[in-house]
């Protein structure tokens, strides 16, 4: 089970399609819901908690514009918190007053995730849509911050649509330095999870890799440049000019490895132990997502 295996405390989740007379029960959680206001099976959010974790529900919207599920808990070292679920229906254009409303009523220390259905390239979306400024302007002047994985959460069967972020974190009260997210490519929504780690102690992160930094050889780099690429070569076809623009990164890449010092004192993520039989079948099942999500064809969706 998602849940066990990745050791979750707390899980938020947009579009519940539950309703009032929905009974969730999962072994080892409590269930919170908000549905939608028309008491039909669409939308909603629902909050999933230990039930070792001391928590209480709180504050509950159940509006056309936003579904919202909140319980207070206590996180170690940083005092009482709202956790949110949020569900924002992509018809529906909530306005910088609405987010405001919104985040006034979680307080001063708050954690909301969810699918806001808002693009904004700060957050790491593709875009930057009209809907995406309203929660951004929002949580400035509310002085929050926002946490995402920085690549595509959303990934649309239609071939006509990209993938996209659009599911993130909007927090206040606690420091970037404690806050970790990551995407992971189990489950077989179209909407990646994320995963949101809360530390009590500073996370030191990983730099994002680099192809070139200060103590790169640009000398060494232009003389492997110029003896690897060749520019003389007639393109014929579209086909032929897609290998030479793939080889001519690779040249690019290869020569600035060559001619750039790895950095040292990395710290290494940590490593879980699975059997060589469970590494395997996970290489297999992330493969085969990932292949779906970069064809979306109804064939490799049922691999």
């Amino acid at each position: 089970m998602f849940l066990n295996k990745g050791n979750i405390d707390i899980c938020l989740i947009s579009e519940s399609h539950l309703t009032a007379n929905a009974h969730v029960k999962i072994q080892g959680y409590c269930c919170y819901h908000a549905d939608h206001p028309g008491n039909r099976a669409r939308g909603g959010s629902a909050v999933l908690v230990k039930d070792s974790i001391k928590h209480t529900e709180d504050i509950k919207i159940e509006e056309n514009s936003l579904q919202a599920t909140t319980v207070n808990v206590r996180l170690v070292n940083k005092g009482n918190f709202k956790i949110t679920a949020i569900y924002c229906p992509p018809r529906e254009k909530l306005k910088k007053q609405d987010y405001v409303k919104l985040f006034n009523a979680l307080g001063n220390n708050f954690i909301a995730g969810g699918d806001f259905n808002a693009k904004k390239q700060y957050w790491g979306s593709r875009l930057t849509s009209s809907k995406g400024k309203e929660p951004f302007k929002a949580g400035r002047a509310m002085n929050c911050d926002f946490h995402s994985s920085g690549t595509p959460t959303y990934w649309p069967t239609d071939n006509s649509k990209l993938p996209d972020l659009i599911d993130f974190f909007v927090v206040k009260g606690i420091s970037s330095n404690y806050i970790q997210t990551t995407n992971v490519d189990d489950l077989s929504s179209d909407h990646s999870p994320v995963i949101m780690l809360v530390s009590s102690q500073i996370i030191r992160k990983q730099l994002p890799p680099r192809l070139v930094n200060g103590k790169t050889n640009w000398i060494l780099l232009r003389c492997l440049l110029e003896e690897s690429i060749d520019l003389q070569v007639p393109i014929k076809n579209a086909f032929q000019l897609e290998e030479e623009v793939e080889l001519f990164n690779k040249n690019i890449q290869k020569a600035a490895w060559k001619s750039t010092p790895s950095s040292l004192g990395s710290p290494k993520a940590a490593e879980v132990f699975y059997p060589p039989k469970i590494k395997e079948l996970i290489r297999e099942k992330r493969g085969a997502r990932k292949t779906w999500q970069r064809t979306r064809t109804a064939e490799n969706k049922k691999y």
